[in-house]
């Protein structure tokens, strides 16, 4: 039974495009959202998400600009797998972890 606490999402890919949704709609409920790989949106308006906001990229195949892309709009810190391409999440899983940990710091 959910106690009315702000939970985590990670999302992967296009997976993003509706963790952004909910976190924008639902900011009371989603505290941590990570997202991994994801591409930008067409049209959205995510600056209305309050989440503390993790984008997780490799460095090739575009994603430092599509990193960007949403540190623009969602703030937080972006992090860059060197050398890699999307298929990121099994090498980025500690990371996500210690991102949505209960008892990590917002900052």
């Amino acid at each position: 039974m959910w106690d009315g606490s702000a939970t985590a999402v990670v999302a992967v890919g296009e997976g993003g495009w509706s963790a952004v949704e909910l976190a924008a709609r639902h900011g009371d409920a989603v505290g941590r959202l990570v997202l991994v790989s994801t591409p930008p949106l067409e049209q959205a308006e995510p600056e209305a998400v309050s989440a503390k906001t993790l984008p997780l990229y490799g460095s090739r195949d575009g994603g430092q600009m599509r990193a960007t892309w949403w540190k623009e709009r969602l703030g937080g810190r972006i992090e860059m797998v060197p050398g890699a391409g999307d298929d990121i999440l099994e090498r980025v899983w500690p990371r996500v972890l210690s991102h949505v940990a209960s008892g990590s710091l917002r900052k």
